[in-house]
């Protein structure tokens, strides 16, 4: 009975398909650029569910096609239609979960172990690189805005300064 028990087992494990799985670990800094600038002087957003966005970002149809085309090509797909399929799969095959203070664990899992390591790779290269543009453009929004502020300030001490001068002159 346990030799064919033992048997059963081991035919089953070598017929039953390979699954791979490969996980990787963001850490979502959810630091307002103007914070440290302004502080309490000027209206800054504060996101609460980190998981979440970075859920929606990385399912986000935009940047899943980014994701496919950089991995696969773009002659890869014969049509559209493939190319949207493709992106659909990897959907429903990316898992996002939060792992507490900041921390999200993105994972996906998939027959071939290339295939695995090359979809993780690569959806994690496009969110990086779209956190950091849109991070830099955050930045450069940051920075107009003192800008404007500063050349507003400054027209308001030059008018001051010379209404000051119009006062003592008479």
């Amino acid at each position: 009975g346990f030799t064919a028990v033992s048997f059963l087992v081991l035919i089953v494990g070598v017929f039953w398909p390979s699954k791979f799985q490969a996980t990787a670990t963001i850490f979502a800094d959810n630091q307002n650029i103007l914070k440290p600038l302004l502080s309490n002087q000027a209206a800054q957003s504060n996101v609460q569910n980190q998981t979440k966005v970075v859920r929606e970002m990385m399912h986000s149809p935009r940047m899943l096609q980014k994701a496919v085309e950089n991995i696969y090509g773009l002659n890869h797909f014969e049509s559209a239609e493939d190319l949207g399929k493709k992106v659909n799969v990897l959907r429903t095959k990316i898992k996002v979960q939060g792992l507490g203070a900041n921390y999200i664990k993105v994972s996906y899992s998939d027959a071939s172990s290339a295939e695995t390591y090359h979809v993780i790779n690569g959806v994690i290269d496009v969110f990086i690189k779209a956190s950091s543009d849109k991070q830099r453009s955050e930045s450069r929004e940051a920075f107009h805005f003192i800008d404007n502020q500063v050349r507003q300030y400054k027209e308001q001490l030059v008018q001051a300064e010379e209404l000051l001068k119009g006062f003592h002159a008479t």
